[in-house]
């Protein structure tokens, strides 16, 4: 239908404005169907969208031909401009309420409509088109007329927008009335002016009765309050609300409702809510039965899952027994594995440092001897040369010397012989080092319980290690002095070993590795640092268990660190463990001073930690 029929007393005298003006209707009138019959959003949004743009363009001609008349429509270009402003911010409003208010967005419509038709079409635009067309003023009874004639056109033009306003809202009554759903609306106060007859039908009251506050008395007393303070907290922002509640019907029943509610704008005023109420008596009562059931299916999962968590738990019990025996009996075979390992070794490193110690004392001796005797012979040799110098100066001469010197590179020999008797005195006695520390490392004396001096340890495992060390760490020593110790020196050696080891394997290609100790708090601390690639988070708790490895098969018997473990324990120690992946790895060794009366296997639990 058309809400706005387009007349000559619209007409400015313009002829683009006045088919402007003409468009705009139309666009009205589009806008205004498609409200009234329900059209969807989308479609909705793309008028508003049209209206606002063909207005926009409208606006600029119509200032622009004022700008071109001069300054004498400059104060009414002005005015012009603010309400061209105000007209595209308030259908903007609307476009933006579209969502929440979509049912009665076209009263409010309509009524913004009436007022700016009539006050700046019939007035202001009339005054800009007889500027424009006579650019001279008016005489007082010519302005006289002209304001009773445009009143008259405004009045007309009023009416008749009214008119179409009324038959909007029969139109949306119709509509309410043919829904299946309760539909209110209420004033700013609260007070419902508009229900559909659904209500009547609904609750047995009539429309009087229902806007006499009647349709709250037919609301349950346990859903007033709810009520009440959801809409109050929505009337305080302006926004919508939703609110399950019941609902007594003409029988006495009470049936679940869902109120959904949008506020309504006049303008840029709150002008109360809409709303409608769908019964969802059908979906509560199926929520409560599914409810039930989930309750009861609930109740009977958990009793079965106690069963299953109590029977798991002795499963678990049995399970962490079995576990602990086959872990001590994993460590008890790895203990007897080692020490049957390392009194072999020893045995072999004592015959070995035996073997080799006689020859090389030989050697050492006979070194010095050699030495003394290649210093004789070398100053016998020089005095020689001196004297042959002397003899040809005196004009001698000394067939074939000359040439004799040539042929064995005499000069070369005498200057390399004295380095050739050092290095090999220095190659004599880094072997005895070698068999010395060899020896200390094995303590094949010493398998008992005695005092011994921790850095001395450190410094023979080095050299036993260098060569898995040199080719793939700078190795730093940080040794302070020490105070000896109570210790099993041979299997503390072999901690060294394991943890040296490890740290050269833990890095890629070239790093470092940290060896420092002191003393702290009774304490005597051993720590071994690597750059290597760290210990991942997710493994670090079980780097001490029997057989644990990350190495390929064939590459480590994951008994390395267990074996660390249990002869720091047998001291009476503790080991740390600081890690970060990608950066390296720390493992601190803490001796007792003194050793108490513990037996073997008292020692505390490893702590392994990342590095902060």
């Amino acid at each position: 239908m058309t809400v706005f029929t387009w007349d000559a007393s619209y007409l400015i005298g313009i002829e683009s404005v006045d088919q402007q003006h003409q468009g705009l209707v139309n666009l009205i009138n589009e806008l205004d169907d498609a409200i009234a019959s329900g059209q969807s959003e989308p479609q909705v949004e793309l008028l508003f969208e049209r209206l606002i743009a063909y207005a926009t363009e409208h606006f600029a001609d119509e200032e622009r031909l004022m700008a071109e008349a001069g300054p004498e429509l400059a104060q009414h270009l002005q005015r012009h401009k603010v309400q061209h402003e105000n007209f595209s911010a308030t259908v903007s409003m609307f476009s933006k309420q579209l969502a929440c208010s979509h049912s009665t967005l076209g009263a409010a419509l309509l009524d913004y409509l009436v007022k700016w038709l009539a006050f700046h079409i019939l007035r202001e635009d009339k005054e800009m088109g007889r500027l424009l067309g006579s650019g001279a003023a008016e005489t007082t009874a010519e302005s006289s007329c002209l304001d009773r004639y445009r009143l008259l056109d405004s009045a007309v033009a009023e009416r008749n927008l009214l008119g179409a306003l009324h038959e909007s809202e029969l139109r949306f009554r119709h509509l309410a009335n043919s829904v299946p759903l309760l539909i209110w609306m209420a004033e700013p106060n609260r007070s419902r002016n508009f229900f559909n007859e659904r209500w009547s039908e609904f609750t047995g009251l009539t429309i009087d009765a229902l806007k006499a506050d009647g349709w709250q008395q037919t609301m349950h007393p346990e859903d007033l309050p709810q009520f009440q303070a959801t809409l109050g907290a929505a009337e305080a922002e302006g926004r919508p609300f939703r609110l399950e509640y019941r609902l007594r019907d003409h029988q006495g029943e009470y049936h679940w409702f869902l109120d959904t509610a949008v506020p309504r704008q006049q303008g840029e005023r709150f002008a109360g809510y809409i709303g409608s109420c769908v019964d969802i008596s059908d979906h509560k009562e199926a929520e409560l039965l599914l409810t039930d059931a989930r309750d009861r299916l609930g109740q009977q999962v958990q009793e079965r899952t106690e069963e299953l968590m109590a029977s798991n738990h002795r499963l678990e019990q049995e399970q962490v027994a079995q576990a602990e025996l086959i872990s001590q009996l994993k460590e008890a075979h790895s203990q007897l594995l080692q020490s049957e390992k390392m009194a072999s070794i020893g045995q072999l490193a004592a015959g070995v440092a035996h073997e080799i110690n006689n020859p090389v004392g030989y050697i050492i001796s006979n070194m010095g001897a050699l030495e003394e005797y290649v210093g004789g012979l070398l100053r016998l040799v020089d005095h020689c040369g001196q004297e042959a110098v002397t003899l040809q100066q005196a004009g001698v001469e000394i067939p074939g010397l000359e040439k004799l010197k040539k042929e064995i590179d005499y000069d070369y020999i005498r200057g390399d012989i004295e380095n050739l008797l050092a290095e090999t005195r220095e190659g004599a006695h880094r072997v005895k080092q070698i068999v010395k520390d060899l020896k200390d490392f094995s303590h094949v004396d010493d398998a008992e319980w005695q005092l011994a001096d921790i850095n001395r340890g450190l410094e023979s495992t080095l050299n036993l290690v260098w060569n898995e060390l040199k080719y793939k760490a700078e190795v730093t020593r940080d040794l302070a002095p020490l105070p000896p110790i109570e210790c099993l020196p041979s299997q503390l050696n072999q901690v060294f070993v394991n943890l040296l080891v490890n740290a050269a394997q833990a890095i890629p290609e070239r790093g470092t590795i940290g060896v420092r100790s002191f003393e702290q708090e009774g304490w005597v601390v051993v720590e071994i640092s690597d750059s290597g690639c760290g210990i991942p988070a997710e493994i670090r708790s079980r780097i001490f268990d029997p057989f644990f490895t990350t190495k390929a098969v064939g590459k480590g018997t994951g008994l390395g660190l267990s074996i660390v473990y249990g002869i720091v324990q047998r001291h009476q120690g503790r080991i740390e463990v600081e890690s970060e992946s990608g950066v390296g790895t720390t493992f601190r060794i803490l001796l007792p001073m003194e050793r108490g009366e513990l037996e073997k296997g008292d020692g505390t639990t490893p702590v392994v930690k990342p590095v902060a």
